[in-house]
Formats: structure tokens, C-alpha cells, sequence
């Protein structure tokens, strides 16, 4: 009985208690929203500056809605997915900075990098936001992986979006540095005022040198490419564990100093790229050049027979049949300069027709996978990792429609610059003839005076040799009554020993 007494008694206190609390919220102050101080009661994690600095301006907001203490307590507690979905629901004026900051971080760090770039542009042309304390912290978090987020996802640029990054050129920022740099990457001259806005090992620093190194070889500034070599390319070179990005390196610097008329130097370039390099068979063809002009025809004659043309029959390189004819005539190897004019018609007759195939499909397949394509198609796979990534997150139609929109531009840049491709090698291939046809009067010509010198050992038996593609359609060489070299082959020996003397001494035959 004495039990039951006192359990009655407690259920009468609770009721009494139960009805106080509810007369004391009726009073004054009952309007006050204690959820502010839910997150400090909680142990936050603020391990990034931007967490740090959102959390300081946070606490000097004041009293705010309980949704928008729940949306602050999201991001806090790194529920990225939600804070993001939650977005639109962030109307009050006085948190716009605020709201783009989080939205920029929460983009990053979702994985959502096309929104966020595209996003950093629109925020940044259009708010002060980047000026603020909270959008130095993101610059200061982000901002140093920005240029490899660039190269590794794959990025293009609007007009809008280029018309935007003008009006953010003196904008203090390393994104923003970032996203100028990758932008002058094709613009020569351009690319030079943002190398020294990188740091020294930036991966689009070496890109924009290089761009810049094109530019200043075409003006002929050969000394301010020796300087850019200097103080950006060499020291990245020294430090670089990519081996293309250093046999490319070589190369131009051989190209540079070929032009400076420095062949020693330049021969030893050419030479140092590795065999494994896709640069090698380029290297090593164009260095025939500088034997030739160093007359040094046992070398060159080892390098041509070591470049065996076979190996081209499946690779686009036109000009190592020009180079290798143009060899073989100084050398007075008649017999290996018709065998290089023949597999050049061949072989470039089969690419003639791959060409125009290739033109005239739907979809062209790449014909290299050169930077350009290479970035577009890291475009269209982190376009669909994104996409990916967004079927689990809800209330994300605008990020999502930026993504279908952007692939449907980079599937048009992808053929373009396909179409490009094809287009530049029908112009090669055009060209390369037009210098066969040179190379084709310097070996007729030589072979003329061999006739006249020895008229009574030869017999004429050439009709027509017709090459690719040219200016005119095709070129064709008519019958001149010259014999080709394997009428000379009994008579090699003599005949290359009388050639090469005569033209060491400048003289025809």
C-alpha cells in the first residue's frame, strides 16, 4: 500500500512538472530557437580552413530559422549530399556569400568538379565572393590541385565562360590562375603572362612554356625561347618523372637549335630521346636532315637503312619517304631511291583513300590522340562519372541538366577536332608530294648526266611514276628516257664514288 502511495505520488509530481513547463513556455521568450546550440554542444571536426572560417562566421550570424541551423549543422557534420539537395531552400539575404562559399564546397568535395569549375567561374565573374575571408580559405584549400583537377577531368570553355574569365584576370586567386593558364594554352603569347603565376612545378606551367616556345619560334625569337627553356622548362625537366614530357623537351630544343643553325648541338638532342618515346622515329628522321647538311653520308646512309620505311606502312609519316629519297639520291643510292618513291605511292595512296573515308564518315575515328582530343575525352568520362554519381542524390536537376548540356558541346569539339586531324594530314600528304616532286628532278637530274657520261650502257625503260594526292589531284612524272638505279647496279661503286665527289664539289656529273 505504501508502495502504491508513493507511485501515485510521483505521477501527480510529473503531472504538476508536465503542466509548469507548459505555462512557463506560454511566456516570454518561448519564441527563442535553441537549435543554434546544437552544433556547439556537439565535437565538430573543422579540419580544413574553409570548415574553420564557415564555422567563425557562423557563430557571428546571430539567431537564425531552425532550417537553416539544420542546413549549417549538415555541412559541420559533412552530410555533403544533403547540405547540397538543401541548397535552394537558403533564400535569406543575409547568408549569399555564405551560401556560395558552401555551395563551391560542396561541390569539391562531393566530386562534382565540372559543376564546381563552372560554378567558380559564374560565382567569381559575378559576386566578390573570392575577395571574402571565406572565399580566401576555399583558394587556400583548393587552389593548389586545381591545375591536375583540370588536366585529369577534362575541362572546355563556353563563349560565356570565356567572356567571363576576361572580366577575372586581376582576380587574386589561385583557381582562378589555375583556369586562365588552361585556357591560354593555345594561345602562344597569350600563355606567357600566366607561367609566372604557377608555381614552379605546376603541371600547366611546362604546357604554357611549351605553347609559348611554338610562338617564339615562328617570330624567330630564338632568345627568348633559350630563356623560357632556362628558367621554366629545364628545371621542371630536372625534377620530372614523365618521360614523353622530357623526350618532348628534347625535341624542341633540337627543333629551336636546328633553326639556330647550331647542328652539333642540335643532332645531340634528336639523339637522346628514348627508343620507348612516340617522339623517337620523328626525332631520329628529322636528324637525318643534319647529316646531310654535314655531309656526313656513311651515317646518314646506316640511319636511313636503320628507319626501315616498312615499319611506316601502318603509321601516317609521309615526309620519312621524303627524307629518306632525298638521302638516298645525295648518296647516289639509285636503287634505294626508287624502291623509297615507290613504297611513298603505295603506301600514301592506301592513306589517300583512308583520308577521304575518314572525311567523309559520320562519326571519323581519331587519328591521334593528340592533347586537345585527349582532354575532351577525360571530359566525357568525368562527365559520366559525375552523372554517376548524382542517381543517388535527390533534388539536383540544374547541376545535372549543366552536365547533359556540356556533353552534348564536347561531343561536337570531339568531332571537330577529329575532323581537324584528318583534315591537317590531307594537307601534309598534299605537301609532301608537292617535295616529291623536287626530290624527283634531283634524282632525274643526276641520273641524266650519269646517261650522257655513259650513254652506251643503258637502256631506257621508264613510263610514268605517279605519286598520292598533290595540288593538282596527283603529280606524275612522264617518261625523261632515265634509267632508274638498278640499271646502274653493276656499276654502283663507281658510279656513287663519281656522284659524291661531284657534289662535294658542287658540281653536276
Amino acid at each position: 500500500m505504501k508502495i502504491f502511495l508513493t507511485l501515485l505520488s510521483f505521477v501527480t509530481l510529473s503531472s504538476s512538472y508536465a503542466a509548469a513547463t507548459d505555462l512557463l513556455l506560454k511566456q516570454e521568450g518561448s519564441d527563442i530557437d535553441l537549435a543554434s546550440t546544437v552544433v556547439v554542444q556537439k565535437q565538430l571536426k573543422l579540419d580544413n580552413p574553409f570548415l574553420i572560417q564557415l564555422y567563425g562566421s557562423y557563430r557571428t550570424l546571430g539567431v537564425l530559422t531552425k532550417n537553416e541551423d539544420a542546413w549549417f549543422n549538415l555541412v559541420f557534420e559533412k552530410e555533403h549530399a544533403k547540405a547540397l539537395s538543401y541548397l535552394k531552400n537558403i533564400k535569406n539575404p543575409r547568408l549569399v556569400q555564405v551560401r556560395n562559399g558552401v555551395e563551391l564546397y560542396l561541390l569539391h568535395e562531393i566530386g562534382f568538379f565540372q559543376n564546381f569549375l563552372a560554378r567558380f567561374i559564374d560565382i567569381s565573374s559575378q559576386t566578390p565572393f573570392m575577395k571574402t575571408e571565406m572565399g580566401i580559405a576555399l583558394d587556400q584549400m583548393i587552389g593548389k590541385e586545381t591545375s591536375s583537377l583540370l588536366v585529369n577531368y577534362g575541362f572546355t570553355f563556353s563563349q560565356k565562360q570565356e567572356v567571363a574569365l576576361e572580366k577575372m584576370k586581376d582576380l587574386s586567386s589561385h583557381i582562378n590562375n589555375s583556369l586562365q593558364a588552361f585556357k591560354a594554352l593555345r594561345d602562344g603569347k597569350g600563355a606567357l603572362p600566366w607561367i609566372s603565376k604557377l608555381s614552379a612545378f605546376d603541371i600547366l606551367r611546362i604546357r604554357l612554356a611549351q605553347s609559348a616556345l611554338l610562338e617564339f619560334a615562328r617570330d624567330g625569337k630564338l632568345a627568348a625561347s633559350a630563356k623560357l627553356i632556362k628558367e621554366v622548362i629545364e628545371p621542371y625537366v630536372e625534377q620530372s618523372t614523365e618521360r614523353e614530357e622530357v623526350a618532348l623537351y628534347y625535341i624542341t630544343l633540337a627543333r629551336l637549335l636546328y633553326q639556330a643553325g647550331a647542328l652539333a648541338e642540335s643532332k645531340q638532342y634528336y639523339y637522346s630521346i628514348p627508343e620507348s618515346s612516340q617522339y623517337f622515329l620523328t626525332a631520329r628522321s628529322e636528324a637525318l636532315w643534319i647529316l646531310l647538311k654535314e655531309k656526313d653520308y656513311s651515317r646518314a646512309k646506316g640511319e636511313v637503312a636503320s628507319l626501315n620505311l616498312s615499319m611506316f606502312d601502318e603509321r601516317f609519316y609521309p615526309e620519312i619517304y621524303l627524307v629518306s629519297s632525298m638521302a638516298n639520291v645525295l648518296m647516289c643510292q639509285f636503287t634505294d631511291a626508287k624502291n623509297a618513291f615507290n613504297q611513298f605511292v603505295s603506301v600514301n595512296q592506301q592513306w589517300r583513300k583512308k583520308i577521304e573515308k575518314e572525311l567523309a564518315s559520320k562519326e571519323p575515328k581519331i587519328a591521334r590522340l593528340d592533347r586537345t582530343i585527349d582532354n575532351l575525352e577525360r571530359l566525357l568520362i568525368s562527365l559520366e562519372e559525375e552523372k554517376s554519381l548524382m542517381s543517388s542524390t535527390v533534388d539536383l536537376v540544374d547541376y545535372r541538366s549543366y552536365l547533359d548540356k556540356v556533353n552534348t558541346s564536347a561531343l561536337v569539339n570531339r568531332e571537330s577536332e577529329i575532323r581537324r586531324q584528318w583534315e591537317n594530314r590531307k594537307r601534309l600528304l598534299v605537301d609532301t608530294v608537292y617535295k616529291m616532286g623536287f626530290v624527283k628532278v634531283e634524282f632525274i637530274g643526276r641520273m641524266r648526266e650519269l646517261k650522257l657520261a655513259r650513254r652506251d650502257q643503258f637502256v631506257d625503260h621508264v613510263s610514268t611514276y605517279q605519286a598520292g594526292v598533290a595540288k593538282t589531284n596527283e603529280i606524275r612524272f612522264p617518261d625523261d628516257g632515265m634509267p632508274w638505279g638498278d640499271d646502274l647496279f653493276h656499276m654502283s661503286v663507281d658510279v656513287v664514288n663519281q656522284c659524291i665527289k661531284s657534289f662535294e664539289k658542287g658540281k653536276k656529273i
